[in-house]
C-alpha cells in the first residue's frame, strides 16, 4: 500500500507506515472540506496515526472507499457541512461506519458552527443516531489552532508542533513561501504535501494567524525562494503583488501551474501586469494533484529546479542583453531584411555553439 506522509519521518518508520493498517478514516466532502481533511490529515500524522486520506490513495474506486472505512481501526472522523449529505459517497462511507460500528467523530468548521442544525435536518432519518451529539468544532483556516483543538477531540497527548505559524514541516535549508489565490488552492496544497513529503519546510499564508501583509512580506525578505502557483485569477488579482515583493527582495523564483491551465499560459501572460511579464521566461513547472504518489515521485525534480531557480532582476538583466543583442543586430543594416537579421543571428547562435563545443572538448581531455 503506497501512501503519502506529510512530515519528514524516519526511513524505518515511514516503510513500517506504508504497510501499515489505517488508524482514522477522513470522510468528507472534497470541494467545500479539502482544506479541514488535509489539516486532520497533517496534525494525526504528527501523532503518529495513519489516516486514509482519498487524495492520498492509490485506490479512490467504491470498493477502496468501503475497504478504508471497514480498515479503521480507531475510526471514522465526518468532517460534515452544507454539502455532505448531499454527496452519494459520503452518505455511503457514513452507512459502512455505521453498519461496522465505528466510532464516528463527526466534526464542523467554525465558518458553519450557526448553521450546524440546519446542515444536520438535511441528513437522513437512518443516519441521524450518528451525529446525535453536538459536533466538535475547528478552525480549518488555521492550522495552528487546529492543532491545540485535536487532543481535546480525540483525547490524545499532543507530541510536538508540526505546524507554527504557518509553517509546515521540518528541514534546516531554509524555507519555501507558496503564493496562490484561491483558483490555485487545490495544486498548492498538492505541492505542499509532496514538498513535506519530500523533507521541506513550507510557509503558507493560510496555515499562520497572523494572516497580513506585514507577515507576509516578512515571510518573503527571510525565505530561501518563492514558489507562486500561476492561474486565471491569480495573474488577475492582488496576488501578483507576491512577486514584486520577491523582486524587492531578490528572491529566486520558480511558477508552477496546474496541468490544466497549462494551454492558457498565453493568456495569463497577456493578462498580467507588464511589469510582471517577465516571470513567463521562466519555464513553468506541471503540478498533476489528481496522482498524489506520482507527484511525490516527481517533486524531487520540482525541487531540484526551485534550488535552480532564478530572481526576476536576473531575468530582467537577461531580457535586456536580448533586447540589446537583437537591437545590435537589426542596426548593422537598416535595410537589412529580416531574413538576412535572422541569419546574423543564426551565425552568432553557431559561433557560440562551435566555442562550447572546443570547451567540452578540452575538458573531456
Amino acid at each position: 500500500l503506497h501512501r503519502v506522509y506529510l512530515d519528514p519521518l524516519l526511513h524505518e518508520e515511514r516503510a513500517m507506515a506504508r504497510v501499515g493498517v489505517p488508524e482514522w478514516f477522513i470522510s468528507h466532502c472534497q470541494k467545500s472540506g479539502g482544506y479541514a481533511a488535509l489539516g486532520m490529515y497533517l496534525i494525526l500524522r504528527r501523532h503518529n496515526k495513519c489516516c486514509w486520506l482519498d487524495i492520498f490513495e492509490d485506490d479512490k474506486s467504491e470498493n477502496g472507499m468501503l475497504q478504508g472505512v471497514a480498515n479503521a481501526s480507531e475510526g471514522v472522523i465526518v468532517i460534515i457541512d452544507e454539502e455532505y449529505f448531499k454527496r452519494p459517497f459520503c452518505l455511503m462511507e457514513a452507512r459502512r461506519a455505521q453498519r461496522l460500528r465505528k466510532r464516528v467523530v463527526p466534526v464542523i468548521s467554525v465558518q458553519d458552527r450557526e448553521k450546524e442544525q440546519e446542515i444536520l435536518n438535511n441528513c437522513p432519518q437512518d443516519l441521524r443516531p450518528l451525529f446525535q451529539k453536538q459536533c466538535k468544532v475547528i478552525d480549518p483556516a488555521c492550522l495552528v489552532t487546529m492543532q491545540r483543538q485535536l487532543p481535546t477531540l480525540l483525547d490524545y497527548q499532543s507530541p510536538g508542533v508540526l505546524v507554527r505559524e504557518g509553517f509546515v514541516g521540518n528541514s534546516d535549508s531554509g524555507y519555501l513561501v507558496i503564493s496562490f489565490s484561491p483558483g490555485g488552492g487545490r495544486c498548492a496544497l498538492g505541492f505542499l504535501a509532496a514538498s513535506v513529503a519530500n523533507g521541506e519546510r513550507v510557509w503558507m499564508q493560510s496555515f499562520a494567524e497572523d494572516k497580513s501583509a506585514a507577515r507576509f512580506a516578512e515571510a518573503v525578505r527571510h525565505c530561501r525562494a518563492v514558489v507562486p502557483i500561476v492561474s486565471d485569477d491569480y495573474v488577475r488579482s492582488q496576488h501578483c503583488d507576491d512577486l514584486r515583493l520577491a523582486r524587492e527582495h531578490d528572491k529566486p523564483l520558480q511558477p508552477l501551474i496546474a496541468g490544466e491551465d497549462k494551454p492558457k499560459i498565453g493568456s495569463m501572460k497577456e493578462a498580467c501586469p507588464p511589469d510582471l511579464q517577465v516571470v513567463f521566461d521562466i519555464s513553468f513547472l506541471n503540478v498533476d494533484v489528481s496522482d498524489m504518489p506520482s507527484l511525490e515521485l516527481c517533486c524531487p525534480r520540482i525541487l531540484k529546479a526551485i534550488n535552480e531557480a532564478t530572481s526576476m532582476s536576473q531575468l530582467e538583466k537577461r531580457a535586456a542583453q536580448r533586447k540589446e543583442m537583437w537591437e545590435a543586430l537589426s542596426g548593422e543594416g537598416a535595410e537589412s531584411s529580416r531574413t538576412d537579421r535572422r541569419l546574423a543571428w543564426l551565425r552568432k547562435r553557431v559561433e557560440w555553439i562551435d566555442n562550447k563545443a572546443v570547451e567540452m572538448d578540452a575538458e573531456a581531455e
